[in-house]
């Protein structure tokens, strides 16, 4: 599936049960995600490879370094949380396994400037419970590298990142400007194991971790 010069995000999973996406090998687009999982049970994704996902922009040194949409007027944070698979509030039982993601079409900006900004392979956007990413390979690319292989969004919420009851193994992530994941949040019995990370300034950022 190629999904061209679009704008939009490619593939919309609302309200869902019992969905397989096996075997595919998507070319994104210019929209901020490839696949949007919020209200659904038991999503899978299977061997597939993902690529050239995103907003493209161009760096604003007055603006801490980061990248900004050249249509618009640059202001807030600039392009960032563009995931080729994101997991918002309501994703329950989603496993990501045995997937490429890779070559984004943005990247993030360095720490030279400030907290890096940019794409990444996972975005989770507080997910109910129970996500597995396993035997994975998050690669982005020395031009452009993810901010993230895996972000989180709240950092010091109870519920921020992968929220509860969570597995990550057996991944390679490599090529990002800050972590290559991040376990922030609520972290309750989330487990981490197995991995190998490269090429980033932190491996694994555990700020905030809220429960027990």
């Amino acid at each position: 599936l190629d999904f061209g010069d679009g704008a939009d995000d490619c593939v919309n999973v609302t309200g869902a049960k019992y969905v397989l996406f096996d075997d595919l090998t998507i070319k994104g687009s210019f929209g901020r995600h490839v696949f949007n999982v919020r209200d659904s049970s038991y999503v899978r994704f299977r061997h597939c490879d993902i690529s050239r996902w995103g907003r493209v922009g161009k760096p604003r040194f007055d603006m801490k370094g980061r990248l900004f949409d050249p249509a618009k007027e640059a202001k807030g944070y600039g392009i960032n949380f563009d995931g080729a698979i994101t997991l918002f509030r309501g994703a329950v039982g989603t496993v990501v396994e045995r997937c490429f993601v890779h070559d984004p079409n943005c990247r993030a900006n360095s720490w030279f400037y400030s907290h890096p900004a940019g794409p990444e392979a996972v975005m989770l956007n507080k997910p109910d419970h129970s996500t597995v990413i396993r035997y994975c390979d998050f690669v982005g690319s020395d031009v452009h590298r993810f901010n993230d292989a895996v972000e989180s969004w709240g950092n010091f919420h109870e519920d921020g990142g992968f929220n509860r009851d969570a597995d990550v193994y057996g991944n390679f992530m490599i090529y990002c400007n800050d972590d290559c994941i991040e376990l922030d949040g609520g972290q309750r019995n989330v487990r981490c194991f197995g991995n190998r990370f490269e090429a980033a300034l932190c491996g694994v950022s555990i700020q905030g971790c809220m429960m027990s």
